[in-house]
C-alpha cells in the first residue's frame, strides 16, 4: 500500500495525523515509503507527536539514504525535551538520543578530526541540524563534539548557537581559558563572530583572571566592530551584553563609553543589560543610564537598579514622587512605578518608604492612563499591611478596565492575607476564566482543606474546552498542594481539554516516578479547530500588515506551519486583527499582537497545535506566540533579532520581507490597522 499511495496523499494522510498528535505507528510505516520527501515529513511527524515508544524508528532514519530525511530525523529527536515522560525517563532516553546524534555525526564527517576540506561536502546542513539537535542535550560527549566542531569553518556558527543553548538552559559550564582559545582560533568576520559572542553571553565566562582577559579582548574586539553587515551588528550587540558576564573591574570601563548618547539604542540598550548583570557594582553606570533620552532604556536602568537593590537607585527612581503632585501625562511614571513595586518588593525596604509609596500608588490610582494605573496597582501589592489589603478589596469592586483588573488580581494573587481570600475564592468560580485561573494559581500557595474542597468543585462546575486555562490552573494548584490524588487524576484524565488532559498525565507520571509508566502514555488529542482536510492556504504566499506606524510585508510559510497559517488567514480575512494593540514589546527581542483582549490573555476561542520546525529565529522571523505546549492562538510576534534559543520551541510562520524599521519603531499601545493576505495567482 505505501508504494501505491502517492506523496500528495501521504503527505496530506501524515499532516492531519501530526495535527491530530496520534497515528504514531502508522507514521512509522510512512518512514519506509518510497519518497523522501514522504519518508522526511513522517519523521518529523514523529518528534512533533511525542511518543517516546518511536524513538528508536525516528533514530533508524538518521541512516536513511537521504540528505533530508537524516536532517529530519535530526530535528525530530531534538523534540525529546516536550515528550511526556517521567523525570528518570527523560535522562535516560536523553543520553541514549545523544549517543545517537553523536554516532550520526562521527558516520558522516568522522568527528572528531574533521578534516579542511569537509567544508565542500554537500552533507554540511545535515552536519548543522545534527549539531544544533545537540544542544538540546546535556552529556559531556555531546558537549565535546560542539567545540571540536567550533575548529571547523562551515560548522563553527552552528556549533556556536547549540553550545550557547546549552548555555542558557544552564546545561554548559562557564567557559574557561582552555574552551575560550580554542573559540578564539576560529574569531573572525561573519557569522560565527556574532554566535560566538551570543555564546559568551549566554554561558558566561569562568571565574578565572586568565579566562576574564581572554574574553575581554575577543568581546571589546567585536563590539568596538563598525560594519553595518547585519551579523556584524549582531556581534556587536551581543558583545555588548555579554561584558556583562565579566568582572566589574574589566567590564565597567567597557560599558561607560557606550551608554554615551551619539551610540545607536541597541547598543546603548544591551550596554544597560550588560551593567544590570554586574548587579551594585555598576550601580554608577546605570544610574547615569537614567538620564537617557529614551524611556526603555531609562526602564532597563532602573528595573536593573531595584533588582541589585541599591539605595541611591531608589532616591533616583523615586526623585520627587510621592511629594509633588504626579503628573499623569509623565511619560516616565509608570517605569519608575514599576521599579519602585520591585524595590518595595525586594525585602530590603525601609519601613519610612511605606507610607510614601503608599501615597503615591493611591494618587495614581486616579490617573486615566490604563498602564500607568496598572503600574499603581502593581506597586499598591507590592507593600505590607491590612490598609493595603482592605484597599485591594475595595479596588476590586470598582475598577473596570480590563488591563488593570488583570495586574490587580495578579497582585492579590502574590499575596497572603487571609482577608484576601475570599475575593479569590469568588473569582475562582466567576464567570471570567482568566480571573478563575490567576485566582487558582494563588490558591495554590495556601493550605487547607476548604481551599482543596473550592478548587475540586470550580473544576466540576468548569465547562467545555473553552474554560480550559481555568481547569489547567486548578490542576497546578492541586498539585502543588498535594492533593491531586490518583482517583481524582483518573476521572481527570477525560477532561475535553487536551492541555488539561496534558497536565494530568505529568502529574501522573511525576508521581509514578521510578514506577514502570506504560498505561501513561501520550493520549490522544483531537484535532485543532482549523480542521479543512487541506487547510486551504497552499496558494497564500504573504500578507501585508497596515500598523498606526507603517506598513510591514510578510512571507507566509503555508507548507511548514499549514494549521497556524490557516488560521493566521481566517482571523486577517475576518477582520479580526484590525484594531488590535501590539500589547507587549521587549527592544531587541520582539514585538507581540494579535490579542483581542490587548491583555496578553486573550485568544480566537481555540488552541493550535505546535508546528515546530528547523527555521531559525533570525531578525523579523514570525513566530506564534503560546503558554505551553499547543496552545497557539492567535498571537504572533517578530523578532528584532536573531533569537536562536527559540528555535525548535515556537512555531515559525513566516518572514518580515520589508518593513523591519517599522517593527523597530513600534512602541506597546500601537496598533495593527489592517491585514491584507496575499495569494498566488489562479
Amino acid at each position: 500500500r505505501l508504494a501505491t499511495t502517492s506523496s500528495t496523499d501521504a503527505l496530506l494522510l501524515i499532516a492531519q495525523a501530526r495535527d491530530a498528535r496520534a497515528g504514531g505507528h502508522q507514521l512509522v510505516r510512512w518512514t519506509h515509503h518510497p519518497a523522501a520527501s514522504v519518508r522526511s515529513a513522517a519523521v518529523h511527524a514523529l518528534g512533533l507527536v511525542g511518543d517516546r515508544e518511536m524513538a528508536s524508528a525516528i533514530a533508524a532514519a538518521l541512516s536513511d539514504q537521504d540528505l533530508a530525511v537524516r536532517s529530519s530525523a535530526a530535528f525530530a529527536l531534538s523534540q525529546h525535551w516536550s515528550w511526556s515522560q517521567t523525570d528518570l525517563e527523560r535522562i535516560t532516553l536523553g543520553s541514549e538520543i545523544e549517543q545517537w546524534l553523536l554516532e550520526a555525526l562521527q558516520a558522516q564527517f568522522g568527528i572528531p578530526g574533521l578534516g579542511p576540506g569537509d567544508d565542500q561536502r554537500q552533507e554540511l546542513f545535515l552536519a548543522r541540524a545534527l549539531l544544533r539537535a545537540l544542544g538540546e542535550f546535556q552529556g559531556a560527549e555531546g558537549e565535546e563534539a560542539l567545540f571540536l566542531a567550533t575548529r571547523h569553518p562551515s560548522l563553527r556558527d552552528a556549533a556556536q548557537v547549540a553550545l550557547a543553548v546549552r548555555g542558557k538552559n544552564k546545561r554548559l559550564e562557564p567557559l574557561g581559558v582552555e574552551r575560550l582559545e580554542l573559540l578564539a582560533l576560529g574569531a573572525g568576520a561573519g557569522v560565527a563572530e556574532w554566535t560566538l559572542a551570543y555564546l559568551i553571553a549566554r554561558a558566561g565566562v569562568a571565574d578565572n583572571p586568565v579566562a576574564q582577559v581572554l574574553a575581554e579582548s575577543l568581546l571589546v574586539t567585536f563590539a568596538g566592530t563598525s560594519t553595518r553587515s547585519p551579523d556584524g551588528l549582531h556581534a556587536r550587540a551581543w558583545s555588548i551584553r555579554a561584558l556583562g558576564r565579566l568582572s566589574a573591574s574589566q567590564a565597567l570601563p567597557r560599558l561607560v563609553p557606550l551608554l554615551a548618547p551619539d551610540v545607536p539604542f541597541r547598543f546603548r540598550l544591551n550596554a544597560v543589560r550588560a551593567a544590570a548583570e554586574l548587579g551594585r557594582s555598576a550601580s554608577k553606570v546605570l544610574l547615569e543610564a537614567l538620564h537617557d533620552g529614551d524611556d526603555r532604556i531609562q526602564a532597563e536602568a532602573a528595573a536593573a537598579l531595584a533588582a541589585a537593590a541599591s539605595e541611591e537607585g531608589f532616591a533616583a527612581v523615586k526623585g520627587d514622587l510621592g511629594v509633588a503632585p504626579v503628573g499623569c501625562d509623565d511619560p516616565d511614571l509608570e517605569w519608575r512605578l514599576r521599579a519602585l513595586a520591585a524595590f518595595a518588593g525586594s525585602g530590603t525596604e525601609q519601613e519610612d518608604r511605606h507610607p510614601v509609596l503608599l501615597r503615591l500608588a493611591e494618587e495614581v490610582l486616579d490617573c486615566e492612563g490604563r498602564y500607568v494605573r496598572a503600574a499603581a496597582i502593581s506597586l499598591l501589592a507590592a507593600l505590607p499591611g491590612e490598609h493595603v489589603a482592605e484597599r485591594l478589596l475595595d479596588l476590586a469592586e470598582v475598577e473596570t478596565d480590563r488591563v488593570v483588573r488583570l495586574e490587580h488580581a495578579l497582585g492579590v494573587a502574590a499575596r497572603s492575607d487571609e482577608r484576601l481570600e475570599g475575593l479569590l475564592l469568588r473569582w475562582l468560580s466567576g464567570p471570567d476564566p482568566v480571573l478563575g485561573a490567576i485566582a487558582a494559581e494563588g490558591l495554590g500557595k495556601r493550605r487547607g482543606a476548604h481551599v482543596a474542597a473550592s478548587l475540586l468543585g470550580a473544576y466540576e462546575s468548569s465547562e467545555g474546552t473553552g474554560d480550559w486555562e481555568r481547569r489547567l490552573a486548578i490542576v497546578e494548584a492541586l498539585v502543588a498542594q498535594d492533593e491531586l490524588s490518583d482517583s481524582r487524576a483518573r476521572a481527570m484524565a477525560s477532561d475535553p481539554s487536551a492541555h488539561v488532559r496534558r497536565a494530568v498525565q505529568q502529574a501522573r507520571l511525576l508521581a509514578a516516578g521510578r514506577k514502570a509508566t506504560r498505561d501513561l502514555l501520550p493520549m490522544p488529542e483531537p484535532a485543532s479547530d482549523v480542521t479543512d482536510a487541506t487547510w486551504g492556504v497552499a496558494d497564500v504566499v504573504g500578507a501585508t500588515v497596515a500598523t498606526d506606524k507603517g506598513v510591514i510585508g510578510l512571507s507566509l510559510y503555508p507548507q511548514v506551519a499549514p494549521a497556524t497559517v490557516a488560521s493566521f488567514v481566517s482571523l486577517a480575512e475576518s477582520a479580526a486583527y484590525e484594531g488590535l494593540l501590539f500589547h507587549r514589546v521587549v527592544p531587541d527581542f520582539v514585538v507581540q499582537g494579535g490579542d483581542p483582549d490587548g491583555t496578553g490573555w486573550g485568544g480566537p476561542g481555540y488552541t493550535l497545535r505546535d508546528e515546530f520546525s528547523a527555521i531559525p529565529y533570525r531578525r523579523g522571523t514570525l513566530g506564534m506566540a503560546r503558554a505551553g505546549l499547543n496552545t497557539a492562538g492567535s498571537q504572533w510576534f517578530v523578532t528584532h533579532s536573531p533569537q536562536p534559543h527559540l528555535e525548535g520551541h515556537y512555531t515559525v510562520f513566516g518572514q518580515v520581507n520589508r518593513g523591519m524599521d517599522v517593527v523597530d519603531s513600534l512602541r506597546r499601545g500601537d496598533r495593527i490597522l489592517s491585514v491584507e493576505i496575499r495569494r498566488r495567482s489562479p
